[in-house]
């Protein structure tokens, strides 16, 4: 930059706020503002971020932390890591630099700190599908106090922004009752997913306040792999306990109500006139299954806007907690319609 103000006649903070986009702000007149960016331009200056990070105390780059399995998913075209991908996609689009990084269960099971927060490079950390051990969450916290949980909710010290899972189980329960629904399954998956036992427990909790705990709910564990089939093994678990299928069946996400659908109907039950299927979320298998799924569906422009207001103040050096519910909408299909 003292180069760039020799060059261009004028000082080298002077250099240094026009390059920082704060010229005009300033009162810097728009031919020295034109003057100096061109001869940056022509001697191919670029702002060294590590060097203005020691000044700032900010680099300007988010973290990415994603759960493995997630990505997985996404190269397996299963549609559950999209909406991590379309986040990633935000971020740059409305010009932020982010670094990504996968961490899995083991990571978190050992509290083993992600290189993303421990390089110190990242002026906080946007947590997707990952971290739901509260422990691990709490570690994060001793390195930053800027991290965000992206369609989470947790009781830690961090900023979310997510759709309240256990009212979105409530809504599905009132939405089923209301149907004249009363007998009823649940399936979920992934024992270390707290979003999705949140759901369970809300569904279950309405039901029993619904019918002055009158009316049981069972439930089936569809296990940890994320496969549609994992959702017919949890209905073949549900007929082998209750010997009859219930009249509707709540799933934790619309990837195992796919699965269930396709074991219902290979056993001979109609969809939805012998039993009717709701769930959370909005992958193609559950808008395309042979009965399409109803389903109540994250509204992912609200809660990926949500998250860049938060980067926003990240990069105004503010830490301010936001916590932030986003009601999901419910999406009406033909499997509940009888």
């Amino acid at each position: 930059m003292s180069e760039i103000g020799k060059l261009a006649g004028v000082s080298q903070p002077t250099v240094s706020v026009v390059i920082n986009g704060k010229g005009k702000e300033k009162g810097i007149a728009e031919a020295t503002r034109k003057r100096i960016l061109d001869i940056a331009r022509e001697y191919g200056f670029r702002p060294n971020a590590l060097a203005r990070s020691m000044k700032t105390g900010q680099t300007g780059i988010i973290g990415v932390l994603v759960d493995k399995e997630a990505m997985i998913q996404t190269v397996n075209d299963y549609d559950s890591g999209t909406a991590i991908m379309n986040l990633h996609a935000s971020l740059l689009i409305a010009g932020c630099k982010v670094m990504l990084e996968a961490v899995d269960d083991e990571d978190c099971r050992n509290l083993k700190m992600p290189e993303l927060l421990t390089s110190g490079l990242v002026d906080g950390i946007i947590a997707c599908a990952c971290g739901d051990d509260i422990r691990y969450l709490e570690k994060m916290r001793a390195y930053t106090d800027r991290i965000l949980l992206f369609d989470n909710i947790q009781d830690v010290d961090a900023s979310f922004v997510a759709i309240d899972d256990e009212e979105t189980g409530m809504r599905a329960a009132d939405y089923l009752w209301d149907k004249g629904f009363r007998s009823f399954g649940m399936i979920s998956g992934s024992e270390h997913r707290l979003a999705l036992d949140a759901r369970m427990e809300g569904f279950a909790k309405r039901i029993g306040e619904l019918s002055a705990d009158t009316v049981p709910v069972v439930s089936a564990f569809a296990g940890n792999r994320w496969e549609p089939e994992c959702g017919g093994d949890a209905v073949r678990k549900l007929l082998a306990e209750t010997h009859r299928c219930p009249d509707a069946i709540f799933c934790s996400n619309d990837f195992f109500a796919y699965g269930a659908e396709i074991e219902l109907l290979k056993q001979g039950y109609s969809v939805p006139d012998d039993v009717a299927l709701i769930a959370v979320g909005e992958s193609q298998l559950g808008k395309s299954a042979p009965v399409p799924i109803t389903s109540f569906v994250p509204p992912s422009g609200k809660i990926t806007e949500g998250v860049l207001d938060i980067c926003k103040m990240w990069s105004k050096g503010k830490k301010d907690l936001v916590k932030t519910c986003i009601e999901p909408v419910l999406f009406e299909r033909r499997s509940t319609l009888k």
